[in-house]
């Protein structure tokens, strides 16, 4: 009689929530400094699943000079995905401080949420690489483009 009073206990719960996050392979650098993340968040679940929570963890010496801006993953992704649902679109962003060393920089990140509100679960994870490009490159492609536009207009 136990096994039976267990066994339609736990055959009443809902399944879990099961995500899957795929982050596009680079990432969007902006002028000022920010590199934001794009991918799509799928929900495959037979349930509904509250994406409630990122954590970003970059390894050394990454966090030493990108900050992660937590604000940005809440004000684009949906609180909740349907079962079946897809969003696809910015997921989170970084802020590369001004003496950002040249170089590559990797890490994770990981998406929180399960089927409500509080539930603390690890839906889905990633790894995530983002690449610092040496600032004066920019301003050597920006002088390349104006003085080329000089000659041709002086023709």
């Amino acid at each position: 009689m136990i096994r039976v009073l267990c066994l339609l206990l736990f055959s009443t719960l809902p399944a879990p929530a099961a995500v899957i996050l795929t982050l596009s392979p680079s990432a969007e650098v902006i002028s000022n400094g920010l590199v934001t993340f794009s991918g799509t968040i799928q929900n495959t679940g037979p349930s509904a699943a509250f994406l409630n929570d990122i954590t970003l963890l970059l390894n050394p010496p990454g966090g030493t000079y990108l900050t992660s801006n937590q604000n940005f993953f809440f004000f684009n992704v949906p609180g909740v995905l349907l079962n079946n649902e897809t969003y696809t679109g910015p997921i989170f962003q970084f802020v590369a401080a001004p003496n950002t060393p040249i170089g590559v920089y990797t890490g994770s990140v990981s998406l929180i949420g399960g089927d409500d509100e509080f539930a603390v679960n690890t839906l889905a994870s990633a790894n995530l690489i983002v690449g610092v490009p040496e600032p004066s490159t920019g301003w050597l492609l920006l002088g390349a483009c104006c003085a080329l536009r000089l000659r041709w207009r002086r023709r």
